[in-house]
């Protein structure tokens, strides 16, 4: 079980760096590279996690709890991830959207004639389709984020107590010292993801109150 725990382990610090890099992409090829390579290691990470429950049932009474905890841990963190991309997907979408309709608008030619109302039109159609767009994203987001929060409650975690009882537990199932610590390098990086994604979050939502307003 330490061996596939430390496996899954290093696969969420992999994605952890991906999606570092994703948020500097300006390239949308690229992105989309990133973004493939990110999902399919949150795959992967899940799957391990079906196998460590199942590997949890063969662990003594009173290590298979703790057991379980850590693997609930590893999903917290596969959730975590999955709302942070999403934050990042919907704000690329958003530039490289603006970006090309800028570049659409310099590059169109006008005439005499032209119905300047008809584009009007259009672009409104179009800034109602983004808001009902970003609102549906949001609140999925919000749901995703109340969910893993729940999860994390039920299993008697909490964010400011979440490195004492994770070594706690590891010492409890007696893991290597490797093991302890990769799980102290991971709840830093969480809580330095955690600040993150509501930094993001506050400046998306910010954004789109200014686009709202005009």
């Amino acid at each position: 079980m330490d061996a596939l725990y430390l496996e899954t382990n290093s696969v969420i610090q992999q994605v952890h760096q991906r999606v570092a890099q994703l948020e500097n992409v300006n390239d949308q090829a690229a992105a989309a590279t990133l973004e493939s390579a990110i999902v399919q290691q949150l795959e992967t990470v899940a799957s391990n996690c079906d196998k460590l429950d199942l590997m949890c049932e063969n662990q003594p009474v009173n290590r298979k709890k703790y057991a379980k905890q850590l693997v609930e841990q590893l999903r917290y963190d596969c959730d975590h991830v999955k709302v942070a991309l999403s934050v990042i997907q919907n704000r690329l979408l958003m530039d490289w959207k603006k970006k090309n309709e800028r570049e659409e608008l310099l590059s169109r030619r006008f005439t005499p004639n032209e119905a300047t109302c008809i584009y009007l039109d259009d672009a409104a159609a179009v800034h109602n389709s983004k808001l009902r767009s970003v609102h549906k994203n949001v609140d999925s987001m919000i749901d995703t984020g109340r969910s893993v929060l729940e999860n994390l409650r039920n299993q008697g975690f909490s964010l400011k107590g979440i490195r004492t009882k994770v070594l706690d537990i590891g010492n409890h199932l007696g893991l290597s010292g490797t093991v302890m610590r990769f799980i102290e390098r991971r709840s830093d990086e969480d809580m330095k993801i955690l600040f993150v994604g509501m930094l993001v979050t506050l400046l998306i939502m910010y954004l789109f109150y200014r686009l709202w307003r005009g």
